[in-house]
Formats: C-alpha cells, structure tokens, sequence
C-alpha cells in the first residue's frame, strides 16, 4: 500500500494518465469492438440480400 501511495507521490499525473486508459480500454473500446461487430454482421446481411456480397471464389457480383 506504501508503495502506490508513493508511486503516486512521485510520478503523480503520469500515473493517473496510466490508469485512465487502462479503464478507457477496459470500458469504451469493448463497447465499440461490440457495436462494430454487430455492424459487420448486418452489412453482410444487406449484402447478401442485393447480391454483392463475396462468391465462393472471393470475386464479388459487380
């Protein structure tokens, strides 16, 4: 306990700078990887469903 105690007396910002991301990463960017994947899924399903998406010989319909 010492030690963070003077970790943060030491470096001070730096610190606090560190553990922002740290809970940045941890919250917001999880919430974004979910959203964009969820995205993905429905513009392959609108592609699929116009007829453009990628044939089984990875060349598309246009």
């Amino acid at each position: 306990m010492e030690g963070i105690i003077s970790l943060v007396a030491n470096q001070g910002v730096a610190v606090g700078v560190v553990i922002y991301l740290i809970y940045f990463q941890n919250t917001t960017m999880k919430e974004m990887l979910t959203t964009l994947s969820l995205m993905n899924e429905r513009l392959s399903d609108i592609e699929q469903k116009v007829g453009i998406g990628d044939n089984k010989n990875g060349k598309s319909n246009t």
